[in-house]
């Protein structure tokens, strides 16, 4: 609460300010005010064209009210003008797709938005990438991704860990 009322002072003052505006943008993202945070995206984008944070904080907001196509045009306007790693705005152009029900696109995305290999790469993003290459007729690829996917699932996850080995039960050709 203490931050967020900073912030509002803040943007009383600068409202062009590009951290505020991000941080507040953040805050009602995380609150689900999506309209809220889709305003101040666009004031980040009229006064920092330039840069990729608005249009990623609009395609998540866009998103997040179920107008993927817009979404997914923001996220790629947010690629044009991302100087640093690509790999999560892929992802969430990947997520994009998954919710319109485009699994071809959405594997395509995802599968470059994800590092399978990386120590930080979760077992939901392998379940998921998975499930996306299974609906686009990957079933290798579905497969493998499950199998590494079951590697890295925690102890503790019971139920993840029993959906997984059901998936992995449906595809005997391949064991």
């Amino acid at each position: 609460v203490e931050l967020t009322e900073d912030l509002l002072k803040i943007l009383k003052i600068y409202p062009e300010c590009l951290t505020a505006n991000h941080m507040m943008a953040m805050c009602y993202l995380s609150e689900g005010k999506n309209d809220k945070a889709l305003e101040l995206a666009n004031v980040i984008i009229k006064n920092y064209p330039e840069v990729a944070t608005g249009y990623v904080l609009k395609g998540d907001a866009l998103k997040r009210l179920a107008r993927y196509d817009e979404a997914i045009h923001n996220y790629n306007n947010a690629l044009d003008g991302c100087r640093e790693n690509k790999k999560e705005i892929y992802k969430s152009i990947g997520y994009a797709y998954a919710a319109k029900k485009d699994s071809r696109n959405a594997y395509l995305f995802l599968k470059k938005g994800i590092n399978i290999f990386s120590p930080e790469t979760t077992y939901q993003e392998l379940w998921d990438l998975s499930t996306m290459a299974l609906l686009s007729g990957k079933t290798d690829e579905s497969y493998t991704l499950l199998q590494f996917a079951s590697l890295i699932i925690p102890a503790d996850d019971v139920e993840f860990s029993r959906k997984v080995k059901e998936r992995l039960e449906h595809f005997p050709e391949l064991k």
